[in-house]
């Protein structure tokens, strides 16, 4: 019966300073919000991957990537943690062709996806994935609602080049998969600066990706 008592009272207090009380009422939501448990590491990544997907399918003209994608999990080299290609394995490699696009998924539930680079190597449980930080990788792509024409040159940090001078590229124009082989559609990237090439006959673009590949864990592997 006296706990009972306390319980009345002190919902009673909680009341009393919440409604009386505006302060009050701010003290104890903030007691109970910093109470609660912590969003982890890994939460806050992947909300913000899918508030950054968000805007990079904006465009009109996107896709949502094929029905069959086959989970790949990242496996760890260290300590050569070399960016330009990934291992990653898989239940069954049977089926999974050379070229075959890698890809993250945000969000699973919309399909849409991000390219990571593509598979150069099928083994029985595993596959390597050329990714685009890899200075042989090369694919044509196009930019922002116009869909102007470039080519991704990877490396280090992956760029455009190959673009018209009289292109109007502007900061955080959508980059998305426009080759032979691959999704047409995927998103890439955006832009981040654009300056003239040598000679002043082109432009070039730095970009800007949506992930960390050194904290990739699980990528997808599109059929075709």
């Amino acid at each position: 019966m006296r706990e009972h008592w306390v319980f009345l009272v002190l919902a009673g207090l909680f009341v009393f300073l919440l409604l009386f009380f505006p302060l009050g009422g701010q003290y104890l939501y903030r007691f109970f919000r910093w109470s609660s448990p912590p969003l982890s590491d890994l939460t806050l990544e992947n909300q913000a991957l899918k508030a950054r997907l968000a805007e990079l399918i904006e465009i009109a003209g996107f896709t949502a990537a094929p029905a069959k994608a086959q989970p790949a999990a990242v496996l760890v080299r260290y300590p050569f943690n070399f960016r330009n290609s990934i291992l990653a394995a898989v239940d069954n490699s049977t089926g999974i062709a050379l070229g075959s696009a890698a890809v993250i998924l945000p969000d699973p539930a919309s399909r849409a996806a991000i390219l990571v680079g593509r598979v150069s190597e099928v083994f029985p449980q595993a596959v390597r994935i050329q990714t685009v930080f890899d200075n042989e990788f090369q694919i044509g792509v196009r930019v922002g609602e116009a869909g102007i024409a470039a080519l991704l040159q990877g490396g280090s940090k992956p760029r455009l080049t190959l673009i018209p001078k009289t292109a109007a590229l502007t900061e955080k124009d959508i980059i998305f998969t426009a080759a032979e082989g691959l999704p047409p559609g995927l998103a890439v990237g955006e832009i981040k600066t654009v300056v003239l090439a040598e000679g002043g006959l082109l432009q070039e673009a730095d970009l800007e990706l949506a992930y960390d590949i050194g904290r990739l864990r699980t990528v997808f592997i599109l059929s075709p």
